[in-house]
């Protein structure tokens, strides 16, 4: 018996937004989404271990409530689940007043 593989049914396993595995790391998604939102409904602990500039020193309901997990998409060749929160306050969008603290963020399209 030889094994043949199949190129073309292997990349649609691993690309097929409405396949298994993108159900598998849409459920993941659904963790990340509870585990932000528990860990942003947390009192500011002012001795906190965190570098300055430090965690933000106020907790708001507006950006709990924006984290969200999208669908499963396909990019390029790659399989991609994104966590998302675009929250706005105060005409504001959090990455904006963060970055202005001194916070650093990746673009994940980029890695």
């Amino acid at each position: 018996m030889t094994f043949v593989p199949n190129p073309t049914g292997i990349k649609l396993l691993f690309t097929n937004p409405n396949g298994g595995i993108a159900r598998e790391l849409e459920r993941i998604g659904d963790r990340v989404v509870v585990a932000t939102k528990t860990n942003l409904s947390r009192p500011y602990d002012r001795r906190s271990l965190n570098p300055p500039p430090g965690p933000p020193q106020l907790r708001t309901g507006d950006l709990r409530e924006s984290v969200r997990r999208e669908d499963a998409r396909v990019i390029g060749d790659t399989l991609v689940v994104d966590c998302v929160a675009p929250a706005i306050h105060r005409g504001w969008y959090y990455d904006q007043v963060l970055r202005d603290r001194g916070y650093e963020f990746v673009d994940l399209n980029q890695i």
